[in-house]
């Protein structure tokens, strides 16, 4: 119940607790509609956290099968704030981040082929749980302003052309409760350093600003 999800919140954000989860542009490039995490996870699309070099800005990643090993940095990945657009109320599997059109999938892909510096995305019903039960969410909600944190470029997907859906602008997007939540993480001055074999923090303090993007 309610209490138990109080009691088992870390706030710390520091802490992970569920892998941090992305997914590449070229990957991204070649979807037709956004899938949810068990789809991408089941197409081998996703990149996940095995291992950790330096806490918020080095790792090395790998697909659910293992067949492929990506050394991943900061600086290459980017995290997409938005509001989702397909909401019925009381019926959670009939939600989605995307109308019918695949508006917000089309505006990512073009601003990923304008940013190839970006080489790896962070997106909410991507890269979090939807459908494996309450508790996997609940661990990687509890990590997003780690999820934040650990991106160099945070991207508010908004659209403001007349005619466009009410929840795609940026006054709808700048009063969502947890695109505010993300944007504050964002804000946040934060410095990090290399952990050796040990888990022993070692070297030099590496800066991780993030850069606020409006799409």
């Amino acid at each position: 119940g309610t209490g138990l999800c109080v009691e088992r919140l870390n706030p710390d954000i520091h802490a992970v607790q569920f892998p941090f989860t992305l997914i590449a542009t070229e990957d991204l490039l070649s979807l037709s509609r956004i899938p949810s995490f068990e789809i991408a996870a089941r197409d081998n699309l996703l990149m996940m956290q095995r291992r950790t070099e330096t806490p918020f800005y080095a790792w090395h990643f790998t697909t659910p099968d293992g067949t492929r090993v990506h050394y991943i940095n900061r600086n290459e990945i980017g995290f997409v704030s938005h509001r989702w657009l397909k909401i019925v109320s009381g019926v959670p599997a009939q939600c989605h981040p995307d109308n019918d059109e695949n508006m917000k999938l089309e505006h990512l892909q073009q601003f990923a082929r304008e940013n190839p510096d970006i080489k790896y995305w962070w997106l909410d019903y991507i890269c979090v749980p939807q459908e494996a039960g309450a508790e996997n969410k609940l661990l990687a909600i509890q990590s997003l302003p780690h999820y934040v944190k650990s991106c160099s470029t945070f991207v508010a997907l908004v659209h403001d052309d007349y005619g466009c859906e009410q929840r795609y602008t940026f006054d709808s997007w700048a009063q969502g409760g947890w695109c505010r939540l993300e944007r504050m993480a964002a804000n946040i001055p934060f410095a990090t350093r290399k952990l050796n074999a040990r888990g022993e923090v070692i070297g030099k303090e590496i800066k991780c600003d993030t850069k606020i993007v409006v799409s």
